[in-house]
């Protein structure tokens, strides 16, 4: 059978050790024990893990390592794994509830005790290793579209959403919220409380049992609503014991569950704990959608680049193909770049390049798209378009060119030469760029500044499409 996970075991008990580690074993996961800090550091640094669970004992090194509190041990490991944000787990029997919420703010992601039952370990082990994968993937993400991966603890005050019908525990739990920061909106039933989730909050504390319906259904209902996006952490807390609702909440989706009587101390640890999670998360899905912003920008243009416009130019043509409107497509390149390089450098190029871009962009319709095709060359994408209108729009884009002023170039220059084509029945992906590209190269041909329709022509035999884009290059570059 295959391992559910890797479970690094840090204890310096051995027979704790032993017995732990095989509990863990019979739950399906991989474990690898560390007796100190300095081997939790070696491990993490060359091997991987899914979670690391920290028991009571005091680890074997560190100045006052024999006299340590479970807390003490924790933020030692925590200290350590940080940066790889790996989950950790302390097992403890401590009835005291500050002890659990100490060990929960040095660092611990969730607090089990050690009487707690195999299914119940064994949910909140496996809801664990859910959030270090979901944390993995938008991190390769993020490195797979060239962002920068962010760090930190993300612990600030955060937005808490409190849904329970027990007016004074909402008032204890409030008043002991925002002692730390957060900003707390409450619900005392699941009307009220889809109002509140609107606030797109951190953290989702919410009762099992309420006036008009389940708590549990509210979780699942607001998890399906936020598929693909931010999914508030949550935390179900109840009255009833692990039979009649944990194991429920665990599998919906929640984050945690605490049964009733709960202390306010350990909670607003656990709060804490959730944020940590929550506003990396957020975090990662915005450095996400950023680095693939960028990944489909031209860095010197923040045109839309060739890659966006492939993509795009296919489901066009599918949409097309499916009987949706067809649409026209204008090539624009700009006259006498290559000489403009070679007289006033590669620097005022640029600027050429910035500035004939950011006027095509402010020229076109709603609705158009402005990309940047490759070198000097753009290209325009016009919706439900046909080849009259589209010629009458893209002269507009040729003369706002031609009005531009960009020293020390000469008056008159930039200008641009425009070849449009219509989408045909039969053109595939690249038929109506190579139409668009002849009809640039017999603007460029018939004395350049100018706009041309598409001629009805056939590929170049061999179907090499290239052709007229070559024979313009060598045109352009023999100036």
């Amino acid at each position: 059978m295959a391992s559910k996970g890797r479970i690094l075991l840090v204890t310096s008990a051995s027979g704790r050790a032993t017995a732990i580690g095989d509990r863990l074993r019979g739950l399906g996961y991989e474990v690898v024990a560390a007796v100190s800090v300095s081997e939790v550091a070696d491990f993490v640094r060359h091997h991987y893990a899914d979670v690391v669970v920290s028991t009571a004992s005091a680890l074997g090194d560190g100045a006052s390592a024999g006299a340590e509190t479970h807390a003490q041990s924790i933020g030692r490991v925590r200290a350590d794994v940080g940066a790889q944000r790996l989950p950790i787990v302390a097992i403890g029997a401590p009835a005291d509830a500050s002890a659990r919420a100490a060990a929960i703010a040095a660092g611990a992601d969730d607090y089990v005790l050690e009487s707690t039952d195999d299914v119940d370990l064994g949910l909140r082990l496996r809801s664990q290793v859910r959030l270090r994968q979901m944390d993995l993937e938008l991190r390769s993400r993020v490195a797979l579209l060239g962002g920068a991966v962010p760090s930190g603890s993300f612990a600030t005050g955060g937005t808490i959403v409190v849904v329970d019908d027990d007016p004074l525990w909402r008032h204890v739990l409030t008043r002991r919220l925002e002692a730390d920061a957060h900003t707390v909106l409450v619900a005392e039933d699941l009307a009220s409380a889809e109002s509140a989730i609107l606030a797109d909050p951190d953290v989702l504390i919410v009762d099992v049992m309420l006036p008009d319906g389940s708590g549990l259904d509210f979780v699942r209902h607001v998890r399906q609503e936020r598929r693909g996006g931010h999914m508030p952490n949550t935390i179900v807390v109840s009255a009833l014991g692990v039979s009649e609702g944990k194991l429920d909440a665990l599998r919906f989706g929640a984050d945690d569950y605490l049964v009733k009587p709960v202390d306010a101390d350990e909670l607003a640890a656990r709060v804490q704990a959730q944020l940590r999670r929550s506003r990396a998360n957020r975090v990662l899905r915005a450095q996400v959608e950023s680095a693939r912003r960028d990944a489909t920008r031209d860095a010197l243009t923040r045109l839309y680049n060739r890659r966006f416009f492939d993509d795009d130019l296919a489901r066009r043509v599918r949409q097309t193909q499916a009987g949706e409107p067809g649409f026209s497509l204008a090539m624009v390149d700009i006259d006498r770049f290559k000489s403009i390089n070679d007289e006033y450098g590669h620097a005022i190029g640029d600027e050429v390049l910035a500035v004939v871009a950011a006027c095509l962009a402010s020229a076109v319709r709603e609705g158009d798209l402005v990309c940047r095709y490759g070198g000097e060359e753009f290209v325009v994408v016009l919706p439900a378009t046909g080849l009259d209108d589209a010629l009458v729009c893209v002269e507009r884009l040729r003369a706002s060119v031609e009005r531009l002023t960009c020293p020390p170039l000469p008056p008159g220059l930039p200008t641009v030469s425009a070849g449009v084509a219509e989408w045909r029945a039969g053109d595939g992906v690249t038929e109506t760029i190579r139409r668009a590209d002849e009809a640039v190269y017999a603007a460029k041909r018939s004395g350049r500044n100018r706009v041309l329709p598409a001629r009805v022509a056939r590929a170049a035999p061999g179907g090499h499409d290239d052709g007229p884009r070559s024979a313009l290059r060598a045109e352009e570059d023999g100036e």
